[in-house]
């Protein structure tokens, strides 16, 4: 059954072969049951034992094997997060109550934000956070990234940094399906843009959906250049 189907993509991937030159293998090619050259070009086996141990045959199967596995890690993958993005946001509410509350009380403007970033395949999406700087605090400056000891950080918008838990509301982005627990932090479409000139392999990262934490929130700080 299997090689009956890679048989027909072999022929598809053929034509284009041809259509660009190259002329890799040809599906019409007519030659003895064991295979050989023909007229123009290689052609396949053409019994079904041959078709099996042809070793084209079975790095197509492996192909798709491998394809097969990836959706499928994918989709358990997508599961998992949302499962987990809904149980911590029950587990987490009553704490995002608390702290949305301090920071109500500590410094005027809104508990909560949102800030556009750039997801999976170059689509902006919304990111929500804890607000741990102070309101308009890019109004004179435009998009720069916190500094140490940064005066526009709020008193708890410090121990908010320090201990990630400004981060914790981006839950509702997983269960949303915009992000991922774990994979390459989102940035904004400024600086993505400043990346793609300056780093080409960055655009790689847009190739996954952006995540909660990764190996870079795991072993460095918070960006602070473009060398970090």
């Amino acid at each position: 059954y299997w090689p009956r189907i890679l048989d027909s993509w072999s022929w598809l991937s053929a034509a284009v072969d041809r259509l660009r030159g190259r002329a890799r293998v040809h599906p019409f090619g007519g030659l003895p049951a064991q295979g050989g050259w023909g007229r123009r070009g290689p052609t396949h086996p053409t019994t079904r034992q041959q078709r099996d141990d042809d070793p084209r045959t079975k790095c197509r199967v492996m192909t798709l094997a491998s394809l097969m596995l990836r959706h499928r890690f994918l989709l358990v993958k997508e599961v998992f997060d949302r499962v987990l993005a809904l149980v911590g946001l029950l587990l987490f509410a009553p704490v995002l109550a608390i702290l949305a509350l301090a920071i109500k009380i500590t410094s005027p403007g809104p508990a909560f934000y949102v800030q556009q970033r750039v997801g999976k395949g170059g689509r902006p999406f919304g990111i929500i956070k804890l607000r741990t700087m102070i309101t308009n605090a890019e109004r004179a400056t435009g998009p720069i990234w916190a500094r140490d000891n940064d005066p526009r950080i709020t008193r708890i918008g410090r121990f908010l940094r320090y201990s990630h838990l400004d981060e914790v509301p981006q839950l509702w982005n997983v269960l949303r399906g915009e992000m991922s627990l774990v994979g390459p932090r989102p940035e904004r479409p400024i600086f993505v843009d400043q990346f793609r000139s300056q780093i080409p392999p960055y655009a790689e990262r847009l190739r996954v959906k952006p995540g909660i934490t990764g190996l870079a929130q795991v072993s460095h700080h918070y960006d602070a250049t473009l060398r970090d």
